[in-house]
């Protein structure tokens, strides 16, 4: 295995690891966290995301994806991977880290709006 693939694979295993904490934390969120844990939990969701967003984004995983791109000799396995993470770079750089962090942010504060519009069974508030 290339060197400068080898090294992708690591920033990826730590975005697993990050995103598998994500995880747990919404499941959580979804099953025994309190609903006064919401604005902590938002905090949590929206570094974690940014976090991530930065780990995609940043100079060193582009240096080693442009490494691999630009150095094709890899087996077919390798090969694809370096593709499909040559179009999540591409779709990633797109958005900026900050509004990365936000949206996950407001998407658990919206869930949380949403499961108390389902239960009084008042959709509008989730509007607002």
């Amino acid at each position: 295995m290339k060197p400068a693939y080898s090294k992708l694979m690591e920033i990826l295993k730590e975005i697993r690891l990050l995103r598998s904490i994500e995880g747990v934390l919404y499941w959580d969120l979804n099953t025994y966290m309190p609903s006064k844990g919401l604005k902590y939990r938002s905090n949590q969701f929206n570094w974690l995301q940014t976090r991530i967003h930065k780990i995609w984004t940043g100079e060193k995983f582009k240096s080693l994806l442009m490494e691999c791109i630009e150095n094709p000799e890899h087996d077919e396995i390798a090969s694809r991977n370096i593709e499909l993470l040559r179009r999540e770079y591409e779709n990633r750089t797109a958005l900026p880290a900050e509004l990365v962090g936000a949206l996950a942010a407001q998407s658990n504060k919206t869930l949380e709006v949403w499961k108390k519009a389902k239960k009084e069974i008042k959709f509008q508030i989730v509007l607002y």
